[in-house]
């Protein structure tokens, strides 16, 4: 027989169960979001219990402290004998078996982190990402968990687990699927369909105006642009969770599921609806590249344990590549658009200092270090914005190399043929598929080290001109301060400031408060009149306040930096240059 590890998530008393399923209920307030857990082990081998509550979740990169959100922890004996819990660290912990082969684990969880993805309890749902509210036992992990939710009868019940005897009952083979698979239950509205044999369900809790045929639509259309790049799909049942409610932007990838969240008034524009196709396209991306092939270093997941690799880059800056690549070829977006979108993420590249500081290899590799801020605007490569340059140099590269017949597309799909779990995914793995890919002569180490073991430095106007497109400069720009500025009530907030920039060499560091230039105040109500004002070479007066005492700084403003504008086909290209841009759209 084999051993099962049982789950439960409680959080109402109306609740009864026969005696072998050992539950203990304990009244708990959806409304202060507490939520009871009880894990319940029998066939439990050696003569103490370890157990620790993971420290990160699949999809983000940064440690966690799950951890504190708990309360009230005991174990139990099968005969109902507490057993003394010991502490080995802020999120493990021991307790002797004392000759028992079966424990129960119990403690309280408050559920309320919504804007994190991880767990959140009210009266109208519960959502769980099981990473952020069931422990890792040691020994036990390998075997199959069954998760019973005790919720209101008219709650459903959706997650890419199987369904077990009952509607509020799971099934997860194993724990690294059950931390990869969160549960939403609660007042959806449920949209599905079916395709290439594959059942696609979107759940949506919370209120909004949005059209769900309409997104249940454009979601089909996602998923058939992605089976025509990867030719098959990893799973029978997908389902697409969203949260909208307010003020609210994000989502992460899992198994066979994705949660995205967006604020329920923002669906009804263009521009944030064309956003948001793009966060579900970016997760969906996932499915493939990061949960059917990933790093090395992630497989399997270890969540109570950071690990290192070079490749995040490719697992999320090819993954923002993509969905806009995806965006485009499911008719989401017409080639202008995506022209208009590609430019604004390549300039945005380009004015971030710490792109031309780290290389894109080792900002992957010290992910886990990254916490932002001026240090990380100069000084850090961002994987996702570094990695989707690197990616969109890649694609051209390999088409070129390919006579136009391969591109970012074609690597991704041999990625996922060739070095798909249980393997895990390394550098000389990589470099070999492009190695396959090419026909002509071509040195993939080099290319390698130009554009992923050394800062990324492309000459974005000449190499997009190979594809026939050249940059329209901004003729409204007069001049680079080298700081962002927040327009407040009462004073110009500064943000990050870009080394030797004319901010940075006249002292300005980010918290600082302009409330004067020359002599006028500035704020909110005239801040866009009064910047009409400055030009390239001018000299700028400013009284600001920094750590609460008045202080004058100058700043001698700059001529504006050559960015990448607006992005538009030449009026006259070559016809090698069509054949590529042709090649370069149908995402080969």
């Amino acid at each position: 027989m084999l051993n099962k590890i049982i789950v439960f998530l409680t959080f109402t008393v109306a609740f009864y169960c026969s005696a072998e399923s050992l539950v203990r209920l304990t009244p708990v307030a959806t409304e202060q979001h507490q939520l009871q857990v009880e894990i319940e082990m029998d066939q439990l081998d050696g003569q103490t219990l370890q157990f620790a509550m993971p420290i990160w979740r699949t999809g983000r990169y940064e440690q966690l402290d799950f951890a504190s959100a708990m309360t009230n922890l005991e174990v139990v004996d099968s005969k109902g004998n507490p057993l003394p819990v010991t502490a080995i660290s802020d999120h493990q912990w021991q307790a002797p078996l004392a000759g028992s082969d079966s424990a129960v684990i119990r403690y309280l969880l408050t559920a309320d982190d919504l804007a994190m993805r991880t767990r959140h309890l009210d009266e109208s749902h519960l959502f769980v990402d099981f990473a952020a509210a069931v422990v890792a036992v040691e020994g036990v992990q390998e075997q199959s968990y069954q998760v019973e939710l005790s919720v209101p009868r008219h709650w459903q019940v959706r997650s890419g687990l199987a369904q077990g005897a009952t509607a509020n009952v799971l099934i997860a083979d194993n724990y690294q699927q059950l931390v990869d698979s969160p549960v939403e239950a609660g007042e959806h509205e449920y949209r599905s369909f079916n395709y290439q044999g594959a059942k696609f369900e979107l759940v949506v809790w919370g209120h909004t105006p949005a059209d769900l045929d309409k997104l249940n639509a454009d979601i089909k259309k996602l998923v058939v642009a992605s089976y025509q790049l990867w030719g098959h799909f990893p799973f029978s049942k997908y389902v697409f969770m969203v949260h909208a409610t307010d003020n609210i932007r994000g989502g992460t990838e899992h198994l066979n599921s994705t949660i995205m969240q967006w604020d329920r008034f923002k669906f009804n524009d263009d521009e944030n609806y064309l956003d948001f196709m793009g966060l579900v396209a970016h997760e969906f991306v996932h499915t493939w590249n990061v949960k059917a092939y990933r790093p090395a270093a992630f497989v399997p997941y270890d969540l109570n344990h950071r690990h290192h690799s070079t490749l995040l880059w490719l697992a999320e800056g090819s993954t923002s590549y993509l969905q806009e690549k995806l965006l485009l070829k499911s008719g989401l977006m017409d080639e202008a658009k995506f022209y208009q979108r590609l430019a604004k993420r390549l300039s945005r590249h380009q004015a971030t200092p710490g792109g031309s500081h780290q290389a894109v290899a080792d900002a992957s590799w010290y992910k886990w270090n990254q916490h932002g801020g001026q240090h990380g605007h100069n000084f850090d490569a961002n994987i996702y914005q570094e990695g989707f340059a690197a990616t969109l140099a890649l694609d051209i590269w390999l088409l070129q190399h390919s006579d136009n017949q391969a591109g970012v597309a074609a690597l991704h799909r041999l990625l996922y043929q060739r070095f798909s779990l249980p393997n895990g995914l390394t550098e000389a793995q990589v470099q070999q598929a492009m190695a396959e890919l090419v026909t002509t002569p071509a040195d993939v180490g080099q290319w390698w080290q130009q554009h992923i073991d050394s800062p990324l430095a492309v000459d974005w106007s000449e190499l997009l001109a190979e594809a026939g497109l050249q940059n329209k400069a901004n003729d409204k720009a007069k001049f680079w301060f080298g700081a962002s500025l927040k327009a407040a009530a009462e004073a110009l907030k500064v943000g990050a400031v870009a080394t030797d920039s004319p901010a940075w060499t006249a002292g300005l560091t980010q918290g600082d408060r302009i409330v004067a230039v020359d002599g006028f105040a500035v704020h909110s109500g005239n801040f866009d009149r009064v910047q009409h004002s400055w030009a390239a070479g001018q000299t700028l007066h400013l009284h600001l306040f920094r750590q609460g005492i008045l202080t004058k700084r100058e700043v001698t403003l700059a001529p504006p930096q050559q960015l990448i504008n607006k992005l538009q086909v030449a009026p006259k290209t070559s016809s090698e240059a069509d054949a590529l841009r042709k090649a370069w759209l149908a995402n080969r």
